[in-house]
């Protein structure tokens, strides 16, 4: 079977195009050079890393860290039932969005939003998902 060109899809399961996998190249160096030797003071043991669940609970404290400050506003402006019910409607549909990356990225084996919008919807989408990430990064960051 012959390897599609850079810039073209092919829509093949399992299949993706990385903006770090470009045909032909391979890298030579290393993004990050090892840690100079500290002499005497040098740790003889590895970095362990981080556990999975500190992961989860540091994503879990971003994506709620500036929604939390907003639902008591929500709440005194909307009551307990109107709140309530605006809460499970946004619970459902943010569910649902989960549902739908976790099947595309188990039918294709993709594993980042760029490469989904790629598979999804070819160059456009690929931009428009690493704009979206942008735009969401300095909003987060700045308000």
């Amino acid at each position: 079977m012959q390897q599609p060109g850079p810039g073209s899809i092919n829509c093949e399961p399992g299949w993706y195009l990385s903006a770090r996998e470009q045909e032909g190249e391979q890298e030579s160096t290393p993004l990050l050079l090892p840690p100079a030797p500290l002499g005497d003071r040098a740790l003889n043991h590895a970095s362990s890393g981080v556990s999975f669940g500190f992961s989860v609970f540091n994503l879990m404290n971003a994506i709620m860290g500036s929604g939390i400050l907003g639902l008591s506003y929500a709440m005194a402006n909307t009551g307990i039932i109107g709140f309530s019910i605006l809460l499970l409607i946004v619970a459902s549909l943010a569910s649902y969005s989960v549902f739908l990356l976790l099947s595309m990225c188990i039918q294709t084996a993709v594993t980042s939003y760029e490469d989904l919008g790629l598979f999804a919807f070819g160059s456009p989408g690929k931009v428009i998902v690493g704009s979206t990430i942008i735009i969401q990064n300095i909003g987060e960051s700045t308000g």
